[in-house]
């Protein structure tokens, strides 16, 4: 987590693109840890690692997402990592540039870029997403649930209290049926 542990693991000899167990790169774990993992990240690639962007999005980087082809900023993989990583600002300037609102997570559930907000319990990110035109009723391919199940879900998995916001503005009230 310092320029020095990078320098010292490239110099050993570690390899910048492999994947843990999860299909994580270095770089890509890094960028979960967001904003704070900015200099880290951009400092990989001053180390000759690719910087995806993906990873530009994870970290909030628009000033980097401007230099790429237009595109290249329409992809879905793109604004889901904006939302996932709840930079409102970046996804509101990726869809200004085209992307979808209903654009879906390539990978585990598939849900909507909608799914990732209501899990979260950013209602701020929902509000954004309903304003642009993002479909509430919306089904991922592996639950079969509408954004505002996952709210709910989350609720009661993660304990995180906004998403009983989230989970009442996409239409939810009823709690105590759901974890009976």
């Amino acid at each position: 987590r310092t320029r020095f542990a990078i320098d010292r693991l490239l110099a050993l000899g570690v390899s910048s693109d492999a994947k843990d167990r999860w299909g994580t790169s270095p770089i890509e774990a890094l960028a979960k840890r967001g904003p704070r993992a900015a200099p880290l990240v951009r400092y990989l690639g001053t180390k000759g690692v690719t910087i995806a962007p993906e990873t530009l999005a994870q970290i909030g980087d628009r000033a980097s997402l401007a230099k790429l082809a237009p595109e290249t900023l329409t992809r879905a993989p793109v604004i889901e990592a904006a939302v996932r990583a709840r930079h409102a600002h970046v996804a509101t300037w990726l869809l200004d540039r085209g992307a979808s609102p209903d654009a879906r997570a390539t990978w585990g559930s598939k849900g909507t870029l909608l799914h990732t907000a209501a899990w979260n319990g950013d209602l701020a990110m929902v509000e954004l997403l309903l304003g642009r035109g993002a479909d509430p009723s919306a089904i991922d391919e592996e639950h079969r649930t509408a954004p505002a199940e996952w709210a709910e879900v989350s609720l009661g998995v993660t304990n995180n209290p906004e998403c009983a916001a989230v989970a009442q503005r996409l239409g939810i009230t009823d709690y105590d049926q759901v974890w009976q």
